[in-house]
């Protein structure tokens, strides 16, 4: 297995829900590190730095760098956090993988269960 670009939603009008969606990107994040996987989060790695430097939390601007990453992963994996099937952006990622032919999973983010099409709500 190569290198994995985790996409989440994010955007969102309300600062609290971009933090908590946020936070549970890098959890995920970290405890797939800790599974042996090389993952690469945008939202963990860029999330603090839009704060810092005033820099914009839209996907529109993030969407050169996301996509240069996606190109060089093996995999997409899509953590299904809520308000990832509305999200415009991982929309675009999943899109831009299907594009370059890159592989999509979808992780469940309380177990981390990776499944290769999104499980059927209950």
């Amino acid at each position: 297995m190569g290198f994995i670009y985790l996409a989440s939603p994010y955007s969102h009008h309300d600062p609290a829900v971009r933090e908590i969606r946020a936070l549970k990107a890098a959890d995920a994040a970290l405890a797939l590190i800790e599974r042996g996987h090389a993952v690469y989060s945008p939202i963990a790695a860029w999330h603090h730095w839009c704060g810092f430097k005033g820099l914009p939390f839209t996907f529109a601007h993030w969407r050169p760098q996301d996509e240069a990453m996606i190109e060089a992963s093996q995999e997409l994996w899509v953590l299904m956090l809520d308000g990832w099937e509305e999200s415009e952006g991982v929309a675009e990622e999943i899109n831009t993988a299907l594009l370059e032919m890159i592989p999509v999973k979808y992780v469940d983010p309380k177990t981390l269960a990776v499944f290769n099409s999104p499980p059927l709500a209950a």
